[in-house]
């Protein structure tokens, strides 16, 4: 069974990878152990095939290109050589939002005065709780296949989440992708 370019890019869209004020992109990867990557050496991509839309910012081509133009770049730096045909391995992504909740607990406490007399004189209490926020977010997640051409198995993947945000430019937005391509490119293949 042929893995397919999932790019539904369910809403990563025109808010791709761009955090809140305060957050950063955040990268995990995962990758088959027999696999030798060393003998790795030409790459082409997956063809696409048609995904419904998830979401109604779903399906940019603007978004898509900057994409495959960050991955391509950084496969060519990092020596990898682009083919038509015989590839030794092909090349995928996604995109997609999530909901993500913060939830914060800060303890509270303070001084509440005397609470009685006893035999040793006036007492003091002290109390103790907490107070909690909770926060709904959209993040966005960009997701790296790479496969094997001959075995068209996944041989490994990156993903990279970051806090979206709905007001950027065209160069904030290719900036964001470049570094969130860099993050999870940089660990291809793994060590």
């Amino acid at each position: 069974m042929m893995l397919t370019r999932f790019v539904s890019r369910v809403a990563l869209v025109a808010a791709v990878l761009v955090p809140a004020a305060c957050s950063s992109i955040s990268v995990s990867t995962d990758y088959d152990p027999d696999t030798d990557f060393s003998g790795l050496a030409t790459f082409a991509w997956i063809a696409e095939e048609p995904q419904p839309d998830q979401d109604p910012r779903a399906g940019n081509p603007l978004i898509s290109a900057r994409v495959t133009e960050a991955v391509e770049a950084t496969l060519l730096a990092a020596g990898y050589e682009q083919v038509e045909a015989e590839p030794d391995f092909l090349v995928a992504f996604a995109l997609g939002v999530q909901r993500g909740v913060s939830v914060t607990t800060e303890p509270t406490g303070g001084y509440y005065g005397r609470y009685g007399y006893g035999r040793s004189g006036y007492g003091y209490g002290y109390g103790y709780g907490s107070t909690t926020e909770v926060r709904e977010y959209e993040e966005g997640v960009l997701q790296i296949d790479i496969v094997g051409r001959e075995s068209n198995k996944l041989l490994w993947r990156g993903t990279a989440k970051a806090v979206l945000r709905s007001n950027q430019s065209p160069e904030e937005s290719t900036s964001r992708i470049n570094e969130a391509v860099a993050k999870v490119l940089g660990r291809f293949p793994p060590r």
